[in-house]
């Protein structure tokens, strides 16, 4: 809250966090973490919104933590990790375990990059048979599928959608802002405002993109043809020997 505090904020702007699931298995239990981590209720801070990245073996306090949150004021999305490698049957348990929750959304996460529009489809066509609340999706673009994915859980009915300014993001990096807006321009009660973005690329990420060089290549598109996390991409790209 003192970071965020300090920090020149738009008015009426929402603030979001996220939080490991695995952060709340330090402690004795998921209230304890929670209490530490968000010393404030929703009324008190500038944050109102709360997402918990959750690989399949953390949902039991990673519920429980959504649980105590929505009771603190905070509206809370539950992000699934690593959603590729979940059965039909996994995504079923996960959205009825969430139903028993006060939690508003429920997050897939395409961690690898290796789903397709299909794929996404059918994913939100099972979670919605069980969950009647909002869907979202991030999607990470090692194959260059980000933003089809993004435009696809759309139209099937996911409320929400991530995005970042040029795709920044790890290893190749997110679904493109500037892109997902042109894409969204033509979409009923949708309102873009794409010039002010444009300025803001041309003037810092564009430049700093260029210097850094963060996006997808072979290397990351190879790991989503395989399923591996671009976390292993990252180490062996910052690793001389390779």
């Amino acid at each position: 809250d003192e970071y965020i505090a300090g920090l020149k904020r738009p008015k009426g702007l929402a603030l979001g966090v996220m939080i490991n699931a695995s952060d709340l298995y330090k402690g004795e239990d998921s209230k304890e973490v929670v209490d530490r981590l968000f010393p404030n209720t929703a009324a008190d801070t500038v944050v109102s919104v709360v997402r918990i990245a959750s690989h399949f073996h953390e949902l039991e306090r990673c519920l429980e933590a959504a649980e105590y949150l929505s009771g603190m004021g905070f509206q809370v999305g539950i992000n699934l990790m690593q959603v590729a490698l979940r059965t039909d049957d996994e995504l079923r348990d996960f959205a009825s375990r969430a139903s028993k929750t006060s939690a508003s959304v429920l997050y897939v996460a395409d961690s690898t990059g290796s789903l397709d529009e299909a794929r996404v489809e059918h994913i939100i066509k099972v979670l919605s048979r069980v969950w009647s609340g909002d869907i979202g999706l991030h999607a990470h673009d090692n194959m260059g599928l980000a933003l089809s994915n993004t435009s696809t859980a759309v139209a099937t009915g996911a409320r929400w959608v991530d995005s970042t300014v040029t795709g920044m993001g790890r290893g190749p990096g997110n679904t493109r802002t500037e892109e997902l807006l042109v894409l969204l321009d033509s979409t009923p009660d949708i309102e873009t405002r794409l010039a002010p973005l444009v300025l803001l690329i041309s003037n810092w990420f564009g430049p700093n993109k260029a210097k850094f060089g963060w996006g997808s290549n072979l290397f990351y598109y190879l790991s989503g043809v395989n399923g591996i996390h671009p976390t292993f991409v990252q180490e062996m790209l910052a690793d001389s020997r390779y």
